[in-house]
């Protein structure tokens, strides 16, 4: 006798691919957290080839690491660093729309700009809460 299993005989369905849109990316600072007093005694941050380190201490002040950078942990114990920021220095590219009035306002017609952008200063970017590069524009 022929053991079978429920649906043996159902051809199973091909994957639907699904199109893939990249995400839009307006925001400079990758991530924030809040840092514990030793939690990098024995975990170093993060390191990646095209983010900067931007680190608050108790009073507010930054130290930047860039990426070919890292803070020793004598750094990470003594400076007392309260927030991480994890800034995006790689080559971003920004795409939108926007209407714009023809002369005398009666009619507007549709202009879309593509822009090209990145980080140099990963200091001010955090100092100056940039969280949209399109407000700057």
């Amino acid at each position: 006798m022929e053991q079978r299993f429920p649906g043996a005989d159902q051809v199973p369905e091909a994957p639907v691919a699904h199109p893939v849109h990249p995400a839009v990316m307006n925001d400079p600072v990758r991530n924030v957290r809040t840092l514990h007093r030793f939690e990098f005694v024995r975990h170093r941050p993060p390191a990646f080839a095209e983010r900067a380190l931007v680190f608050l201490t108790s009073g507010g002040r930054p130290q930047t690491y860039l990426p070919h950078q890292q803070p020793t942990r004598g750094e990470l114990v003594s400076k007392n660093f309260r927030t991480l920021y994890e800034v995006e220095m790689g080559i971003q590219h920004l795409s939108f729309d926007h209407r714009l009035p023809s002369d005398g306002d009666a009619f507007f017609f549709s202009a879309e700009t593509d822009l090209t952008w990145r980080v140099v200063d990963p200091t001010a970017v955090v100092e100056k809460r940039v969280r949209d590069v399109r407000a700057l524009i």
